[in-house]
């Protein structure tokens, strides 16, 4: 069975906050802030994923958005060699899929030579087991949880 998916940029030229309202809604329903706080800074300019190396991506199914994720800057290390996963999100009933692994890997394409790690922060045990499936180290709890060399 084939899934009908694509992964687009999000950028200035696209971005329409209505177009997050249901990945709000569901993310809202399970507990989870990640596309609130993406949506409350995009909103406020603090991040717009458009310094080097930065990207985010949404996932579309028949126009409608039905994942995200990005990468930025780490804001949180004083290393700007060191990118961040940021907002990673699928809505439940397409989890499973792949659509999670493609994700990642658009994410991790990372430009050569500039940048040397990819972080991460998850509590969620699903999300921490895919992650490691995907070559990220555990490196303990805190503002961290996960490392990927470059």
């Amino acid at each position: 069975m084939s899934i009908d998916y694509k992964i687009i940029p999000i950028t200035a030229d696209n971005y329409d906050p209505l177009r997050f309202t249901a990945l709000l809604k569901q993310s809202q329903a399970e507990g989870y802030n990640l596309v609130l706080r993406f949506c409350e800074n995009w909103e406020a300019g603090d991040n717009r994923f458009d310094l080097p190396g930065e990207v985010f991506f949404g996932v579309e199914n028949d126009g409608r958005l039905i994942g995200m994720g990005g990468r930025s800057v780490d804001p949180y290390m004083n290393d700007k060699a060191t990118l961040r996963v940021r907002h990673v999100y699928i809505m439940p009933e397409w989890r499973e899929m792949g659509i999670g692994a493609a994700l990642m890997k658009r994410i991790m394409e990372i430009p050569p030579g500039q940048f040397r790690r990819m972080t991460l922060r998850t509590l969620h045990i699903g999300a921490r087991k895919f992650y490691e499936k995907i070559g990220f180290q555990y490196v303990g709890e805190g503002e961290v949880t996960h490392e990927f060399d470059l």
